[in-house]
């Protein structure tokens, strides 16, 4: 039985970011030729926390970079149509990291062997939360990714899109949370400390 949310996906031709290669196989056996982007965790991740980091082994986000050939024998047997690659690493921003991310991702379409019209960069811009953390540099981070953009349109030998989540970074400064701490409550040992979880 096709499951309802599969056949609305197919009536409307909505092309699906797909994170597994089960997901693959069930959008194509209700949906032959559908365009989809492949989710990609590269094997490794970032984030200000172990909850926002969307890659590595810890995450259970994305194809993993090795399942690769099996997703793409998926997309051959139902004639799916790739549409590009995301990657979503987690949340947060170090350059250094991000020059890994962007290398993963020329790595991943190049060793792909398929074309593509653009590349997908998840994981969204960081704000300060402290005084004294310095803000994103928008322009060093777009930079990163346009040059990992270009080398790929070279090896494709056509324009190719990128495509980026700025996440919070668009509304987490437009206004002011203002919160008060009533009790403190112990679980178990050591005492619960303040910024070990999302309240």
């Amino acid at each position: 039985m096709t499951p309802p949310r599969w056949a609305r996906v197919s009536e409307l031709h909505i092309p699906v970011n797909a994170g597994s290669v089960d997901m693959l196989t069930q959008l194509g056996q209700v949906s032959p030729g559908h365009r989809v982007w492949l989710r990609v965790n590269p094997g490794f991740g970032h984030g200000h926390s172990q909850k926002t980091n969307t890659g590595g082994e810890n995450s259970k986000h994305g194809i993993w970079h090795s399942d690769l050939p099996a997703a793409l024998a998926v997309m051959q047997k139902y004639r799916l149509k790739l549409v590009g690659i995301h990657m979503h690493i987690g949340s947060g921003v170090d350059y250094g990291h991000l020059e890994q991310v962007c290398g993963a991702m020329v790595r991943q379409v190049l060793e792909c062997g398929q074309d593509v019209e653009a590349i997908s960069a998840g994981g969204g811009l960081s704000i300060p939360y402290r005084e004294g953390e310095e803000p994103v540099d928008t322009r060093h981070y777009y930079g990163l990714w346009n040059a990992a953009r270009e080398q790929i349109a070279r090896h494709l030998g056509h324009a190719v899109k990128l495509e980026i989540e700025p996440g919070r970074y668009l509304v987490a400064q437009s206004g002011v949370l203002v919160t008060q701490v009533r009790s403190v409550k112990q679980m178990g040992k050591p005492p619960f400390r303040a910024g070990r979880r999302w309240f």
